[in-house]
């Protein structure tokens, strides 16, 4: 396979530069790069020719490691702003971790992030050998992690695991959690969510299941977590991939965590949310679908 021109993809198409809101509403959420932690190595540099950064225990063999797909509706969002929750799991035990830092819309629409983030993870699989390499990510994040996953069964590419956090799944965007009387979130309601498809898709059809990855046939896809706030708009998205892999026999595990913001990790890092969330994706990445911790 080669993971950056992947024959199920459709060519990259040109997009427009950001206004002036969204390039500041980037700036706001880029992220200030967080104390450094003893015993963890941050390096910046291009995996498969793409921007990433690493953090990895020092002296780590690189045998396990989780690519990381940050959120941010497919338009703004740092590896950066990632850091400190990377930073967490890799005390929690997690050996590598690789945060992506993949082309925005809608300077580039659907499919250069998809291309980046399959690009990348060939190059750690190819990298680890026979070691444990997972996919996650959150909100639109999840959703090209999923996408990936979809596309690397597709072409042969092993992936041992999935974890998807407030997984953004279906650009349509018909879930009736987006309107449900239950529904308090804040940081991703509909018209966001129009808004941030819109500006990713940018013509190409929102039920292609590589943009709407809970559209897709999952039979075949790794073993996967799945996790979402009971308040989420997501919680529809998350739940209804979670149905779909349970009635095909595939291996997954629905966490749904009462009061949980969306992707809460990166938004309250200090919650017992949060350090729960940590530790299982942390037994996850080293132990698979085994008993939690």
């Amino acid at each position: 396979m080669s993971a950056a021109t992947p024959s199920s993809l459709p060519a990259e198409r040109p997009g427009y530069p950001a206004d002036d809101e969204l390039a500041a509403r980037r700036l706001a959420a880029a992220g200030t790069e967080p104390d450094a932690v003893p015993g963890i190595a941050v390096v910046d540099g291009e995996v498969a020719g793409v921007p990433c950064r690493t953090l990895e225990v020092r002296g780590a063999t690189g045998q396990e490691v989780l690519v990381y797909l940050h959120g941010g509706g497919f338009r703004l969002g740092s590896p950066v702003a990632y850091t400190a929750f990377a930073g967490a799991l890799v005390g929690a035990g997690v050996e590598r971790i690789v945060l992506v830092d993949y082309r925005l819309a809608p300077e580039h629409p659907f499919p250069a992030g998809l291309r980046d983030a399959l690009a990348v993870l060939a190059a750690v699989r190819s990298a680890s050998g026979t070691g444990r390499v997972v996919l996650a990510g959150d909100s639109a994040g999840a959703g090209l992690a999923l996408s990936a996953a979809l596309v690397a069964r597709d072409e042969g590419l092993p992936v041992d695991g999935l974890v998807l956090l407030s997984p953004w799944l279906d650009l349509r965007c018909v879930s009736d959690t987006f309107t449900s009387p239950t529904n308090t979130d804040r940081m991703f309601p509909l018209d966001s969510a129009r808004q941030a498809a819109e500006t990713y898709l940018q013509g190409h059809r929102d039920d292609d299941p590589l943009v709407s990855p809970v559209l897709a046939d999952v039979v075949g896809l790794p073993p996967t977590v799945v996790l979402v706030g009971t308040g989420e708009s997501l919680i529809g998205d998350a739940a209804g991939l979670a149905s779909r892999m349970a009635r095909a026999g595939q291996q997954v595990d629905l966490s749904v965590l009462p009061d949980a913001v969306h992707s809460w990790p990166v938004v309250t890092p200090d919650s017992p949310h949060t350090a729960t969330t940590v530790a299982r994706i942390a037994h996850f990445v080293g132990h698979g679908c085994a008993a939690r911790p």
